[in-house]
């Protein structure tokens, strides 16, 4: 069962382009007014502290798809909500124009809240005892942790020589790690239980919460650095976040010995 619907993806896909051409606008900006110097060195070291949205993970939790409403005689009382990825990451210079790095994130998502209410059903099957299922209500919700750890590789456009600018591209390669908390009672030994077996969903659950599983992403950014230490950063493209931002630290820069 997809987690969205494909008009549902269609509108997440466009938003994605949308934000990322708006995201490097200010770059632009920045890159037509910038002298030349260069911001990235071999043997530096860089923090980054930001948050990332839209994360789709904690996005496809919020809007997860339930079995059809008629079925089960189920309704939405509350919608789902997705927070942003709150993230840390490290940067160490190997060469001129590569550095290699750390990478965690932390979002969280809350999916709807289904409320049902069944009525008793009694199945008479030939040359079979009577099976009465009796009238239940309920209402459920899950509550989803998402946690993103894994190595990233940044290569570093040197050649652009600008100042107080870095401009780079990443590659991400790491896991997801899926905590989800159940809200709410599910009726047992019902319709709805029954079907919800049958459809090889979590549990006796009727929304399909995402497991833990690969994440891989490849960004576009860049660093602007208003001092020799501090400064912030942008990047959007393919990941678990469409935009990125936040601030970044450089310290203990390796200088060339000079005779």
């Amino acid at each position: 069962m997809p987690l969205l619907s494909d008009n549902a993806a269609s509108k997440v896909y466009k938003m994605k382009y949308l934000l990322s051409i708006i995201a490097f606008l200010p770059v632009i900006a920045l890159c037509q007014l910038s002298e030349t110097d260069q911001v990235y060195q071999k043997g530096d070291h860089v923090l980054h502290l930001g948050m990332g949205y839209p994360n789709l993970a904690a996005g496809a939790v919020a809007t997860l798809n339930t079995l059809p409403n008629e079925l089960l005689g189920q309704t939405i009382t509350k919608k789902g909500k997705a927070g942003p990825q709150f993230n840390f990451a490290y940067d160490y210079g190997l060469t001129q124009e590569l550095s290699i790095g750390a990478y965690f994130g932390y979002a969280s998502a809350t999916s709807p809240t289904i409320a049902w209410n069944t009525d008793t059903i009694n199945l008479n099957i030939p040359l079979l005892p009577s099976i009465t299922i009796p009238a239940a209500t309920g209402e459920f919700s899950y509550n989803v942790k998402i946690y993103s750890i894994g190595v990233k590789g940044v290569y570093h456009f040197t050649q652009l020589n600008l100042k107080n600018i870095d401009v780079y591209g990443v590659g991400f390669l790491g896991a997801n790690l899926v905590k989800s908390e159940q809200r709410g009672d599910i009726p047992q030994n019902t319709l709805i239980s029954a079907i919800s077996s049958l459809t090889k969903l979590d549990g006796d659950g009727v929304l399909p919460v995402p497991e833990s599983s690969l994440n891989y992403a490849g960004n576009l950014g860049a660093r602007y650095f208003f001092n020799n230490n501090m400064g912030f950063y942008i990047e959007a493209g393919y990941g678990g976040n469409l935009v990125n931002a936040g601030f970044s630290w450089k310290f203990a820069t390796k200088k060339e010995a000079v005779y």
